[in-house]
């Protein structure tokens, strides 16, 4: 166990509503960056939403907030174009939803759907395939039927395409379509 972790368990301990307020700056933080990039001030907002991580990441490795702080983070360098700082943030929160529910558990897709969606804006079909690949595998155990695998599908057709892989695309829009149909 890391001293920061043991420190971590001392302080929850010890001080209960730390919790509570814990939550509260993290959501006070992340609301600043959010504020921060609706005015454009995006070297600023970037600043807000790195400190949400950090403060989500005192507070341990495991911690459910700091999966989705990392994930805001990459959301942040998605929308402003900076591919290549999304990706470490996306990458670290996948291998602590990895970590916390199994590598095929239901809780990875979502992460999984942002690395793959990433790696398509960066023209990077083929890891941008393999992705939507175990995507697809995860999501036909745990919901074959939904709109999430259809989103899925539909996106991993485009990847093929651009791939000239045109008959297995249109054999997964195909599917695509027949799930939409029946939901």
């Amino acid at each position: 166990m890391k001293w920061r972790d043991v420190k971590t368990a001392i302080t929850r301990r010890l001080f209960p509503d730390a919790s509570r307020r814990y939550l509260k700056r993290l959501e006070a933080d992340h609301r600043a960056g959010v504020d921060l990039y609706a005015d454009g001030k995006y070297v600023e907002s970037e600043k807000q939403f790195a400190k949400s991580v950090e403060l989500a990441r005192a507070f341990g490795a495991q911690s459910s907030g700091l999966i989705d702080y990392l994930k805001k983070l990459a959301d942040f360098y998605h929308s402003t174009g900076n591919y290549s700082s999304a990706e470490q943030p996306l990458l670290e929160a996948l291998k602590i939803t990895g970590d916390r529910f199994g590598v095929a558990g239901y809780q990875v897709a979502p992460v999984l759907n942002d690395i793959a969606l990433l790696y398509y804006a960066q023209g990077r079909h083929q890891e941008a395939k393999g992705s939507f690949e175990r995507l697809t595998n995860i999501l036909e155990e745990h919901a074959p039927q939904s709109v999430e695998m259809t989103i899925c599908l539909e996106n991993h057709a485009a990847v093929l395409r651009r791939l000239d892989r045109d008959q297995e695309s249109t054999q997964l829009r195909l599917r695509a379509k027949q799930i939409r149909d029946a939901l």
